[in-house]
C-alpha cells in the first residue's frame, strides 16, 4: 500500500510540473526579473490583467468583433513584452510566427506602429489598477 501512495504521489507531482501555467505572467520570464516586475511589464504593455487576457469581450456585447480585438490586444502585448526583452516560456508557437498570424493586425510588418511601448502610466491608470482591491498590489504601485 505504501508503494501506490509512492507512485500516486509522484505522478501527481509531474503532471502539476508538466501542466501550462496558469497565469499569464508566468508564461514571460526575462533575467532577474521577479513575478511582480513581470506583472509590471505586461500592465506597462497594455495588458488589461496580468494574470491573464480576458477570455469576454469589453463591452457588454458578445460580438465577434469584440473577440477579435481582445485577441488583437493579447498578440500587441506580446509583441511589446517581447520587445522589452521578454521571453515566452510557452511551447507553443507565437501566433505571428504561424499561417494564422497573416490575418492578425499586429503582426504584419507596416503596422510596427500598433506595437506599445511600454509606458508605467498606462500601468497607473489602467482600470486594474484603479480597482480598490488591486490597487493595492505591488504591481500597481509606482
Amino acid at each position: 500500500m505504501r508503494g501506490f501512495y509512492s507512485v500516486l504521489g509522484m505522478a501527481l507531482f509531474f503532471m502539476g510540473c508538466a501542466g501550462p501555467p496558469s497565469h499569464w505572467y508566468e508564461l514571460w520570464e526575462k533575467e532577474n526579473e521577479t513575478p511582480d516586475e513581470v506583472r509590471k511589464a505586461l500592465l506597462e504593455c497594455g495588458a488589461h490583467n496580468p494574470f491573464g487576457p480576458s477570455t469576454w469581450p469589453a463591452s457588454n456585447e458578445t460580438s465577434e468583433v469584440s473577440r477579435n480585438d481582445e485577441y488583437e490586444n493579447s498578440v500587441r502585448v506580446s509583441l511589446c513584452m517581447l520587445e522589452s526583452g521578454y521571453q515566452s516560456v510557452s511551447r507553443f508557437r507565437f501566433v505571428c510566427d504561424t499561417k494564422s498570424g497573416k490575418d492578425v493586425q499586429a503582426c504584419k510588418p507596416e503596422n510596427a506602429h500598433l506595437i506599445p511601448r511600454r509606458d508605467p502610466s498606462v500601468r497607473l491608470n489602467s482600470a486594474y489598477c484603479k480597482h480598490p482591491i488591486y490597487s493595492t498590489y505591488p504591481a500597481c504601485q509606482p
